[in-house]
């Protein structure tokens, strides 16, 4: 079962990815924890070598992004 919040969610999500995708974009969907040590954090976006990331979910996104311009210069 999926509440109705849930369902449309659903349906928002797979709307922007069509877009995306339309616009010739790869998006990828990856789970990223605030309990990541940093070292943890840096391998994870020296795999995936993302251009950038959204934080969301967090009570600190502005701490995410600075990290993630951190490690991603390396």
């Amino acid at each position: 079962m999926v509440s109705e919040h849930e369902a449309e969610e659903g349906v928002e999500e797979a709307v922007a990815l069509g877009w995306l995708r339309r616009l010739g974009l790869q998006p990828y969907r990856l789970r990223g924890s605030g309990h990541y040590y940093p070292h943890e954090f840096a391998r994870l976006v020296g795999l995936v070598k993302p251009r950038e990331i959204v934080a969301v979910h967090t009570e600190e996104p502005k701490l995410m992004l600075r990290l993630f311009e951190k490690v991603s210069q390396k």
